[in-house]
């Protein structure tokens, strides 16, 4: 399905490959349509732009779900982020603006060609179009707040070029809207013909993506501002519920020990992993590279620094994090806080004697910032010296389950032991840590909760959540300007590394970015700045406040 999206994007040049960077000038009316639209494989065509535009050029944290996990706590790069320590500033084309109403205008063209169109396929095609519209509407959304909607195609003329800011909840009208409709009108991913259809979205595409987007909207409100939050959460419980009742997905384990790690290596590539709703395929190809870069190759050569205290935050096996549990080992050696731990620890950052690079054990080493070598995506298996493109799941069955569970609690402040079998414990089971309840969190003074929240962090960290779930929970403002930490360092245990010269704590704790490099303004940093070329050419745009 790639390869037919990278043709497609030929094809289409003289039909999408507009100057995005604004909703203006160009007419959506200059496009060819006379020679285009005609049958169902130049809809199909039309629609694979959407793929295309989806894949994230490389080195872009800001949108790479894989690395934009360094505007978090979890993690630093080796240049810093702005984001991440609070010294970005506005600037003419800031976050995805872009991209995202790039895509709105394709969806916009695509459904008002498909509505003249005489096909049985005309269903999916706008449905296809109105995911796609309700992704980028989202994704703004979450960045920048309430923002223009643009329903249909513009012309130079068109009065919507100068439209003021929707506000939020008009704008998760139009993403319910939307993916009501794609629930409807998409296959099932049962339903695809995987030879040509893998990496397609489907109604449990649609679904999945509801629930994430409608959690977001009900825990922002009700952390943000306290009120109208509980529409939105029960809708994210009742999507997230379609979905584990469907039978359509499962998570993936192919053995009792191994199955989170395997899942982001080459054992978990393909349609055959039913833990994955959407994914972007990109396989295996030792000769070309369908990237200019890639995750595994960035991570091996130190970009990006899990964080200590995303490490610190991976329960024991027993379900009792380090500083209530007597299994956990401590610090005493390189290898021993990985003892008895949540296995997903063991599956998303490297530890000494993992096979690693060309399939040598690994030596601890300060490569990254940090010394928390990231794990997840990166797969040299068998020694081979070949490039390895672990398909990128966009969305999996595990973030549904969380979902799910959280919506639950947050309705109520509360959440019963039978949704936490139906969820978190399922996860839990696959890596063999010991079940949630609530008389195990009251016996053992746990806040059920942080547990939730601990849950996500473990199992989704490294996938590009845990940034916006700081902002939605409103705990930005406490956990970015912490400082950074990482391994402690034994300078035995670490060949080539001169303890001197790095900046290290009285234990010996890698400090990779300090407090005071770091900073998050709560009056402004919960939203992103609008682009300032967008303020300047629409002066009914109001940018955000103290921006």
């Amino acid at each position: 399905m790639i390869q037919k999206i990278k043709n497609t994007i030929v094809v289409l040049a003289g039909l999408f490959i507009l100057n995005a960077c604004d909703l203006t000038l160009i007419p959506e009316s200059d496009l060819s349509d006379e020679v285009f639209w005609r049958s169902d494989s130049e809809f199909r065509q039309a629609l694979n732009y959407f793929y295309k535009l989806i894949e994230i050029a490389p080195g872009n944290e800001m949108d790479y779900p894989l690395m934009s996990d360094v505007m978090s706590d979890n993690a630093v790069s080796e240049t810093f982020n702005a984001v991440g320590n609070g010294s970005y500033i506005p600037g003419s084309d800031f976050g995805p603006w872009d991209r995202d109403y790039q895509i709105i205008r394709t969806a916009n063209n695509i459904i008002e060609q498909a509505e003249e169109y005489e096909s049985e396929t005309v269903p999916r095609i706008i449905a296809e179009a109105r995911f796609f519209r309700a992704y980028a509407y989202a994704d703004l959304l979450r960045r920048y707040g309430g923002v223009p909607l643009i329903m249909k195609t513009l012309d130079t003329n068109d009065e919507e070029l100068y439209a003021p800011r929707a506000s939020r909840d008009e704008v998760m009208d139009v993403i319910y809207a939307d993916l009501d409709n794609a629930i409807a009108n998409l296959p099932a991913a049962s339903e695809l013909v995987i030879e040509d259809e893998y990496g397609l979205v489907t109604s449990g595409t649609a679904l999945a993506l509801k629930s994430r987007a409608a959690l977001r909207e009900g825990t922002w409100n009700k952390f943000h501002n306290g009120s109208n939050f509980q529409t939105h959460l029960q809708i994210a419980k009742e999507a997230a519920l379609q979905v584990m009742q469907n039978n359509e997905y499962e998570l993936f384990k192919p053995n009792e020990s191994t199955g989170y790690t395997e899942l982001f290596k080459m054992p978990g590539e393909g349609p055959e992993n039913k833990e994955v709703i959407w994914a972007f395929p990109y396989g295996v190809n030792s000769t070309v590279n369908i990237r200019t870069t890639n995750y595994g190759a960035l991570t091996s050569q130190g970009w990006c620094g899990m964080s200590k205290s995303f490490a610190d935050d991976f329960l024991c096996i027993d379900g009792l994090p380090i500083d209530k549990s007597p299994l956990f080992q401590g610090w005493e050696s390189a290898t021993s806080e990985f003892e008895n731990r949540d296995p997903r620890l063991n599956g998303t950052v490297v530890k000494k004697g993992d096979r690693y690079t060309i399939g040598d054990p690994y030596i601890p080493n300060l490569t990254s910032l940090t010394g928390y070598t990231v794990y997840k995506y990166f797969d040299q298996a068998g020694g081979q010296s070949v490039n390895r493109y672990i398909d990128l799941m966009l969305i999996r069955y595990a973030e549904v389950l969380l979902n799910y569970a959280e919506a639950a609690f947050e309705l109520e402040d509360a959440i019963s032991d039978a949704d936490l079998d139906m969820s978190i414990n399922v996860l839990r089971d696959r890596v063999g840590v010991a079940h949630l309840s609530n008389s195990f969190a009251a016996e053992n003074g746990l806040n059920i909760r942080e547990e939730i929240r601990r849950e996500r962090r473990s199992e989704l960290g490294m996938e590009g959540f845990r940034y916006d779930d700081l902002l939605r929970w409103k705990t930005a403002e406490t956990e970015l300007p912490k400082e950074v930490l990482g391994v402690r360092l034994f300078a035995a245990e670490y060949p080539g590394v001169d303890p001197a010269g790095i900046n290290l704590t009285a234990d010996s704790i890698v400090i990779a970015e300090p407090a005071s490099k770091r900073n998050f303004d709560p009056s402004k940093h919960y939203l992103w700045p609008l682009p300032l070329n967008q303020i300047a050419l629409n002066p009914n745009l109001e940018q955000n406040p103290n921006w």
